[in-house]
């Protein structure tokens, strides 16, 4: 006959204090331009259908007919008036989210030493530490940033998070 061990779990709770950096910022503009095109184009990013702006049938109206699943676009403006349309960011908030996250992309290419998209999406910048670095290794202070849509409040978020050394 088997025996059976009873054991037991302990769970310890330890206390975190954990502390938000949180920057809130209203749109810049509520309104802007933007291409969009069904096949990817050097120096495009994709931009999956529950992102999608909520007029973007202005311009594909296939959409409505859930067939396309991703469109792709530059952020920026474009010679091509067939493919653009005004979004409006405040409504289209899923759009924006990745607009903004693309703007802090290209401001902390040129500041950081490295810039990164981690697992989830999120921002990683990673900034070589002079003090820690020796002649064996370079030491990096590593920060992730996310942006956010009214998640605390109403109105859209930079968090901040530094992920040592």
């Amino acid at each position: 006959m088997p025996t059976f061990f009873k054991t037991k779990y302990l769970i310890f709770m330890t206390e975190q204090n954990l502390i938000l950096n949180i920057l809130t910022f209203n749109h810049p503009v509520e309104q802007k331009d933007f291409a969009f095109y069904t096949e990817k184009r050097n120096g495009s990013f994709p931009i999956n259908k529950y992102e999608f702006p909520v007029n973007i049938e202005e311009i594909f109206p296939e959409v409505k007919a859930q067939q396309l699943e991703r469109l792709y676009t530059e952020f920026e403006s474009s010679d091509d008036k067939k493919v653009v349309i005004k979004v409006n960011l405040t409504k289209s908030t899923l759009f924006a989210k990745h607009y903004y996250s693309w703007l802090i992309l290209n401001h902390f290419k040129t500041v950081a030493d490295v810039v990164n998209s981690n697992f989830v999406r999120d921002l990683e910048v990673w900034f070589s530490d002079k003090i820690e670095s020796t002649p064996g290794y370079n030491a990096y202070k590593v920060f992730t940033l996310r942006v956010q849509i009214g998640r605390n409040g109403a109105n859209q978020e930079l968090v901040i998070s530094h992920d040592g050394k």
